[in-house]
């Protein structure tokens, strides 16, 4: 049997909480995901693994997760799409990107974690986005770090 040599520190338990500064991200394979917000209700939506190219952040691992359950979230991950899609967030773009996504399949199953062919196409996209962050705090009452999304805009 081989013999196989690990190193634990060679990688982290967190994700990073990137400082304030414009990024360009390759995203990994879309998650769906469901859980009980702290104000109580259920909120649920897809998350996609982000992986810094470039710059003294590069290879560095973030997660964005598209919130889905209410309008607002909705509008946020559109955002999001769209610029993943290779197009500048506009009422013109929009319109061509509703077009395009009506024949795409946007399920996801939030008991298994997989999402349909729409959210898996992101998978080997890249976009790029402003980020900042913000201490809030966490369920213990704790101060932390939180990441702040900002603009997101089209790569290339």
């Amino acid at each position: 049997m081989p013999r196989y040599n690990h190193d634990p520190s060679a990688v982290t338990t967190s994700l990073t909480v990137l400082p304030k500064d414009s990024y360009e991200f390759l995203c990994g394979r879309p998650k769906a995901f469901e859980r009980t917000a702290k104000a109580g209700h259920q909120s649920y939506g897809v998350r996609i693994p982000l992986t810094v190219q470039g710059g003294p952040m590069n290879g560095k691992k973030t997660v964005f997760s598209m919130y889905l359950h209410s309008e607002g979230g909705a509008q946020m991950a559109k955002r999001f799409q769209i610029a993943v899609w290779g197009k500048t967030v506009n009422e013109k773009n929009e319109k061509e990107f509703d077009a395009f996504a009506v024949t795409e399949d946007w399920s996801f199953d939030t008991e298994t974690g997989e999402v349909g062919s729409g959210w898996a196409a992101y998978e080997g996209m890249s976009v790029a986005c402003d980020v900042d962050v913000e201490i809030i705090q966490n369920d213990k009452g704790e101060d932390v770090e939180s990441q702040q999304w900002g603009t997101w805009v089209p790569v290339g």
